[in-house]
């Protein structure tokens, strides 16, 4: 399934292991972090990453597109190529 960067991110922020992680939930919160470079990165981090430790960091409601929804219906499928045969005009 492919999805877009920053649905990813929110998933992975969900994790019951990462529940409480203030870097996992500002970076999947933010979209406009810059993720281009480490100093980019810190430096438009810094201004979201809350201080306090006792904000309350929600879980993520994901919404899945309709694109996104076809896709699932491809995960787990076996798409193997039971057979291939090539054609000698084709090949240069």
């Amino acid at each position: 399934m492919q999805i877009n960067l920053q649905t990813f991110l929110k998933q992975i922020a969900n994790k019951v292991e990462l529940s409480g992680n203030k870097l996992a939930w500002v970076v999947a919160n933010y979209s406009d972090i810059n993720k281009s470079d480490k100093k980019s990165f810190y430096e438009s981090l810094v201004q979201y990453y809350p201080v306090s430790d006792d904000i309350k960091l929600k879980r993520f409601e994901i919404t899945i597109e309709k694109d996104e929804k076809e896709l699932e219906s491809f995960v787990n499928k076996d798409f193997r190529i039971k057979s291939l045969k090539l054609n000698k005009a084709l090949l240069i």
